[in-house]
């Protein structure tokens, strides 16, 4: 326990808070109290819930209150002691000495003399701030965003690890354009990795936003850029804000286009960044271009200083890695597989992750929440599944989940997120119809995250299997499929509020094995079967006015294909064509209105699902060779059996097997 610097018992016959001159008065240093290494004595929420609201009314009049403290400047501050102690175990110390004072038979007593607590190294409304904390008060409603910092330095001093957290927690939530990049910074220097990382994430999301800050978007832009090769595409289109505040981006430009990847550029786009006034005025700018386009018509070339900027790594050669990534998993070709392939939209290029450990599935589901991708029911060739496993992405591992009711092949599945705006955290997983082996169903399943338990919800209006599935305005949408007698054309609603559904419209020809998938608020029907041939068509569906509209075919009618959107474009991965499984992927521009081949996938391959996972913090992981990756998955499958205490070495040799920019070990929880 810390003594008090001083302390004196100041001479009254008058009892109570109220009367100063009753008090116990004592100096210390903010070390001696605000700690809280005893959290364990802290109030359990539901308690501090019911409790806080009444002793905040009872401080603002003072009502048993029994502590003061006191800045050498700043307001006094009434608190209770107990609280206090209950939040920060140094304030212990206020009961200590308060009973030294005492005589030996008024020890016995339940109550202590009041205390005033003079903190010498602590600004006065510092001391507000912590003892609101105490009390609950979230301290962004007491100094605002911009001084959260100040507190934040404060609570790194005294070691205040739930201040500390709560700061981080408060800068994270109140993310804006102009103060992400400061938090970057603020983050990146003091090592705070993940704040550093949501705020870059932020910047990556927002760049045209944040691109007015110019001179501060540099920093992080060729910091991050020179090390990770993670910053946020800057397409030629960006260089618009090369004209905005000239004086000061001038001396910016030059440094900032050896990051761009011109790579990606045509010629038409590269003339562009040429002939632009702030890039003709400018002899650094003009030099480094010259640089640029000479080596991307010979990449071997060697480079060093232009105009001062070292351009030696050549960094506008090498597309960049992606943060949100696609993956294709399972499917069938001659039998069912349990292979996983990933694509690098920037580069165009497929790698192939290998065969994963769990079992082979084909005609299944998968939905993409946190991170995580669960794989829903299936069929493997010999009986339809009612499990359902869990890819943790970050860490690349594989885990079971609750099984469903039924056993489901041919299912659709879809999500609806918890948040009102739809961003892919939280929700609940839905898996409708399928085929269990012996028959077709209209039973529907929702499956909760966190209590990680399935249950039914109702059921569909018809029988479906082999429909696909997708949510939009906070509600799930099933198109087509097979009752087992017809192929229907029908598609129906669910409303999680009134957990019914409804038949809303009927498309343009009968589907099973199409695929449905939904990108700002609007659904595309693609492909399938109609009971004759395979399709190519593809319709739109407006499900604000329940209209469908024609769209542009795709290249190749086919059915049962993986499909998805990203980068503004919908993917649609191999399938089967009438005769044989396929392995051509195709992309369509939704702005543009128009399909284009893509790289092929390298297997033939149908009834494979395909989902995208957003914002992943390290992507370079997604893009090992199989080898190295089946080394991290056996890492992996030894680290949930047991805490080895090698994991870092057992990485560091999955790094020599190839693992491209693999920093720390995914085993790790």
């Amino acid at each position: 326990m810390c003594a008090p610097v001083a302390a004196e018992m100041k001479d009254s016959t008058v009892n109570g808070a109220d009367n100063k001159d009753d008090m116990l008065t004592a100096s210390f240093q903010a070390t001696q109290l605000f700690t809280d290494d005893g959290r364990q004595r802290e109030f359990t929420p539901a308690a501090a819930a019911r409790a806080m609201p009444g002793l905040r009314e009872q401080r603002k009049t003072r009502q048993f209150c029994d502590v003061l403290f006191r800045a050498t400047n700043g307001p006094e501050v009434w608190a209770h002691r107990f609280v206090m102690c209950a939040k920060y175990s140094s304030c212990y110390t206020l009961f200590a000495i308060a009973k030294e004072t005492m005589a030996p038979e008024q020890r016995k007593e339940v109550g202590c003399p009041p205390v005033r607590a003079l903190i010498e190294d602590l600004e006065g409304d510092m001391i507000e701030l912590l003892v609101d904390f105490a009390y609950l008060i979230p301290m962004h409603e007491r100094i605002g965003t911009h001084n959260i910092v100040r507190v934040l330095e404060l609570a790194e001093k005294l070691k205040l690890i739930q201040v500390r957290d709560h700061c981080m927690k408060t800068l994270k939530q109140n993310l804006e354009p102009e103060n992400c990049i400061q938090t970057y910074h603020l983050a990146s220097s003091s090592g705070y990795e993940y704040l550093a990382g949501e705020a870059h994430r932020y910047l990556v999301r927002s760049f045209d936003a944040v691109g007015v800050y110019f001179h501060s978007l540099y920093r992080v832009a060729y910091e991050r850029d020179r090390n990770e090769t993670r910053f946020s595409e800057t397409t030629v289109k960006k260089k618009k804000h090369a004209g905005m505040k000239k004086t000061t981006r001038k001396h910016y430009l030059a440094k900032f286009l050896p990051l761009v990847r011109f790579v990606r550029c045509s010629v038409t786009e590269f003339e562009k960044v040429l002939s632009y006034p702030e890039v003709q005025r400018d002899q650094s700018s003009l030099k480094v271009l010259t640089v640029i386009h000479k080596t991307l018509t010979r990449p071997s070339m060697e480079v060093g200083n232009v105009a001062g900027i070292d351009l030696s790594q050549k960094q506008w050669l090498r597309p960049r890695i992606p943060k949100d990534i696609l993956f294709v998993f399972g499917g069938w070709t001659s039998g069912a597989t349990n292979s996983m392939h990933t694509f690098n939209s920037r580069a165009q290029k497929w790698r192939v992750m290998g065969s994963q450990y769990t079992p082979p599935r084909a005609y299944h589901g998968a939905a993409v929440i946190d991170s995580r991708i669960y794989i829903v029911g299936g069929f493997n060739g010999r009986e339809c599944y009612h499990s359902v496993v869990c890819f943790d992405v970050p860490l690349a591992r594989w885990s079971a989940k609750a099984n469903m009711e039924y056993a489901r092949c041919y299912v659709s599945v879809a999500v609806l997120q918890a948040s009102a705006e739809h961003k892919p955290q939280g929700g609940n997983i839905y898996a409708m119809g399928g085929f269990d082996g012996r028959s077709r169903t209209k039973t529907v399943e929702r499956y909760d995250i966190k209590a990680n338990q399935w249950s039914l919800v109702a059921d569909m209006v018809e029988v479906r299997s082999d429909a696909s599935a997708a949510s939009a305005h906070g509600r799930i949408y099933i198109a087509g499929g097979f009752t087992g007698a017809a192929v229907l054309d029908s598609v129906e609603s669910y409303d999680p509020s009134t957990n019914a559904w409804t038949r809303i419209v009927t498309m343009s020809s009968p589907r099973s094995g199409a695929k449905v998938v939904a990108h700002e608020d609007m659904l595309y029907i693609i492909g399938g079967y109609n009971g004759v041939t395979r399709l190519s068509s593809m319709e739109q569906l407006d499900v604000k006015r329940a209209r469908t509209t024609e769209l542009p075919s795709m290249l190749q009618a086919k059915s049962n294909f993986a499909a998805i959107v990203l980068d503004g474009c919908i993917y649609t991965i191999g399938g089967f064509d009438g005769i044989t499984t396929i392995q051509l992927v195709e992309k369509y521009d939704i702005a543009a209105r128009g399909w284009y081949t893509a790289p092929q996938i390298s297997t033939n391959c149908s009834a494979s699902t395909a989902c995208v996972v957003e914002d992943i913090a390290d992507p370079s992981k997604c893009f090992v060779n199989a080898e190295a990756y089946n080394h991290l998955l056996c890492i992996n499958l030894l680290g949930s059996f047991v805490d080895i205490a090698v994991r870092q070495p057992l990485t560091t040799l999955v790094a020599q097997k190839g693992v491209l920019n693999f920093t720390h070990s995914p085993a790790r929880a």
